[in-house]
């Protein structure tokens, strides 16, 4: 969900249009902190303003593009204007939209929670889905070290 609110922010072709009043705040506040996170640490006694958060005013106050239009180009002509907001797309727009994962994700939980494992908690499920998922990777990881 985190990933699809970024983009819909970054994409320029929404930005914040289409989200409740309610949630704009808060909407706001995360994209503020991930700038402020791709603008690196201020220096002691630096200006107590947030220029992420002034990029971040100045980039919805502007007119969304086109959606005929590539949003990488502008981000790359606008790049100067908005720094903290050029790093956070490189890092976040670059993804390749796949959904390889998620299909193996929902497997695995299949194979997990069936009809013989069907009074499982919500918390226990999660944990064993995450284990089957993720300890091949610790455990390539673990080899990795011990051959070091």
């Amino acid at each position: 969900m985190f990933c699809l609110l970024l983009f819909l922010l970054l994409i320029n072709w929404y930005k914040d249009r289409y989200f409740l009043d309610e949630l704009k705040p808060q909407i706001h506040g995360l994209l503020s902190g991930i700038l402020a996170c791709a603008a690196g640490p201020q220096e002691d006694g630096a200006d107590t303003s947030n220029p992420a958060s002034a990029q971040m005013n100045l980039y919805l106050s502007e007119p969304v593009i086109p959606q005929n239009k590539n949003p990488l180009t502008f981000w790359q002509d606008n790049k100067t204007y908005f720094p903290s907001f050029a790093q956070a797309v490189r890092a976040y727009l670059c993804v390749l939209c796949t959904s390889v994962d998620s299909e193996r994700l929902f497997s695995a939980a299949g194979n997990i929670v069936d009809d013989e494992r069907n009074k499982l908690t919500a918390k226990n499920a999660e944990m064993l889905i995450f284990l089957k998922v993720n300890l091949p990777v610790m455990l390539l990881e673990k080899g990795r070290k011990d051959e070091n």
